[in-house]
């Protein structure tokens, strides 16, 4: 009898420290999603405020060498989404404002976006990311010379046209997207700073655990976390 209370008591114990180490995991799930997030927003507000402050630069902007870059690091999703909507929101503040180049800003700016993910996945490094700027450039030069109403209207000479500013809005998005790319370190650092903890805690759950569902359902649990914490990239 003494020795079943002494089993009940020690698995009592377990869940209880089981429940504790669940609770600490999620709240790094909590902390690892509101770190991208205000990592995301940062990117987005900064690259929204370059484009407003560089107007007055033809052809120099930042938001595409921005998407590019969250693209390489953090997917396509988040890279399409940066590029897509902040020239988007970036067109309420600059000078034109919004009008029918605004779908094909934002197109552009999706394709600048979601190209890179890809290209990572072949070509790593400052290779990868070099190759990834020039695509998201001319993705969305094409997408916005196509897709804007003066080129339908004259036709190839407008395209024609359009090369030299073509090939500085290149230039600058390549020049802002290495510029970025040097703080890859900061950036992981910022992106990996949850997974040292997270394996600590894993450490944790080891010692003390032995054996059972318990063990089962923090690994689940650490499954989820890592996989959020890691990102793409």
């Amino acid at each position: 009898m003494l020795k079943l209370r002494r089993v009940r008591k020690k698995k009592n114990a377990e869940r209880e420290e089981s429940k504790s180490i669940s609770a600490e995991i999620v709240a790094v799930i909590e902390e690892s999603k509101t770190k991208k997030a205000l990592l995301f927003a940062a990117l987005f507000g900064s690259a929204v405020l370059g484009r407003a402050a560089l107007q007055g630069v033809p052809s120099v902007e930042p938001i595409v060498a921005f998407a590019a870059i969250s693209s390489y690091f953090f997917g396509w999703k988040r890279g399409a989404m940066l590029g897509a909507g902040a020239f988007f929101a970036s067109n309420f503040i600059v000078f034109g404002g919004h009008g029918p180049w605004s779908v094909a800003q934002s197109a552009g700016g999706f394709l600048a976006g979601a190209a890179p993910a890809i290209i990572g996945k072949f070509s790593k490094g400052k290779a990868g990311a070099f190759v990834s700027l020039v695509a998201a450039a001319a993705l969305f030069e094409l997408a916005v010379n196509i897709g804007t109403p003066w080129v339908w209207v004259f036709g190839p000479s407008a395209l024609f046209a359009a090369v030299p500013f073509g090939i500085v809005h290149l230039a600058s998005t390549i020049g802002f997207g290495m510029t970025l790319y040097a703080f890859k370190d900061e950036i992981r650092k910022w992106i990996e700073e949850g997974i040292r903890y997270e394996v600590r805690i894993r450490s944790f759950g080891n010692s003390n655990h032995s054996g059972g569902a318990g063990i089962s359902a923090d690994y689940r649990i650490m499954g989820k976390v890592l996989f959020i914490a890691r990102g793409k990239r």
